[in-house]
């Protein structure tokens, strides 16, 4: 199929699935026995959510358990309005982050929120409401930073 591709925002790929859920080591065991999803370690963020990625052989994406843990943030505010668990955010990486963020705000997709990550301040984030979509996006540079690295 060929799919015209004039009309998006930037260049980009389709990296991950966020989920949201209560319960994230349940969760992720649940994973690993139903469908044999490897893991990485649970890493807890200043910013009041815990992650796991969770990986699958010969698939280039991933699932992204976010668990929140205190009230009042992005995912515990989901968990509230959703009722529980449930599909937060598609992530796309793009090797010209500034290009796709201005090429969303341009067509009117409003800014939920910007983070640089804490443990590699090169690395950014910017989650857009493409809630009639039924979920965030989030948009990641990390396609960027290889290219840069690659060129030095």
């Amino acid at each position: 199929m060929n799919y015209v591709t004039t009309n998006r925002p930037g260049e980009f790929v389709f990296t991950q699935v966020g989920i949201v859920v209560k319960d994230l080591e349940q969760t992720v065991e649940r994973y690993r026995k139903l469908m044999g999803a490897e893991s990485d370690e649970i890493v807890e963020f200043n910013t009041g959510v815990r992650v796991a990625h969770l990986y699958f052989p010969d698939i280039d994406a991933q699932i992204e358990l976010l668990s929140p843990t205190e009230e009042g943030n992005l995912w515990s505010e989901f968990l509230k309005e959703n009722g529980g668990d449930g599909l937060h955010h598609l992530c796309f990486d793009t090797a010209d982050y500034e290009k796709t963020r201005s090429g969303f705000l341009e067509k009117g997709v409003k800014l939920v929120r910007e983070v640089t990550n804490e443990f590699d301040p090169r690395v950014k984030y910017s989650f857009f409401d493409t809630s009639e979509l039924g979920f965030l996006t989030e948009i990641v540079n990390r396609r960027e930073i290889k290219k840069m690295d690659h060129k030095g």
